[in-house]
């Protein structure tokens, strides 16, 4: 009886007890969820693409300037007895000419992150890398617009695909040093 009296007793306690609601979150989060077999390639804020930087630049400039001046003056003066004359003339000449070629190339691959979305779904990317080895250092900078389509699955993109691309290849160092002219060269081509 005793029992009976304990498990009636065990019954109204739970029964008279308030409930408790059992809460629970759901793993999935539509921001964060990607599929197993979703494309990986990136469409978001923060999200990383290695630009692939092939770019090559030839200018040629030429110049060719030509002169000429002549100039002739013819005097005569008779005298009853005698005729006085002479001449003079001049002449000048000038040709001058000159030609300018540079040409370089970037030959890269920098990984840079989403800053913003565009209205019209393109990216704004934007990073940087920088080597540092044995006292010289290397930055490249990229700066740009791309499509989405344009990303190809591997999550990279040609740097010829980058709307309003600012790539930028900076040296430091004692090999970029020994390359700019000195201070008296310098000073002698502002002069002249």
């Amino acid at each position: 009886m005793r029992r009976i009296f304990e498990r009636k007793l065990t019954v109204l306690l739970f029964l008279g007890l308030p409930t408790c609601v059992a809460q629970a979150d759901s793993l999935y989060d539509p921001e964060t969820f990607r599929e197993l077999a979703a494309d990986h390639r990136a469409h978001r804020v923060g999200d990383n693409i290695t630009i692939l930087i092939y770019e090559s630049a030839t200018a040629t400039s030429r110049a060719d300037s030509t002169a000429n001046r002549s100039s002739r003056v013819d005097l005569s003066a008779t005298d009853l007895d005698e005729t006085v004359g002479g001449s003079f003339s001049t002449d000048n000449t000038f040709q001058g000419g000159g030609q300018e070629r540079r040409s370089g190339e970037v030959i890269a691959r920098v990984s840079v992150s989403v800053v913003a979305i565009a209205d019209n779904g393109e990216l704004s990317i934007k990073g940087a890398q920088k080597i540092a080895l044995n006292n010289e250092t290397q930055q490249i900078s990229v700066e740009g617009r791309l499509r989405p389509q344009d990303i190809s699955p591997d999550n990279t993109v040609l740097s010829s695909r980058l709307s309003d691309a600012h790539i930028e290849f900076k040296g430091r160092g004692m090999l970029s040093s020994r390359q700019k002219p000195g201070l008296l060269v310098r000073f002698f081509q502002w002069l002249f």
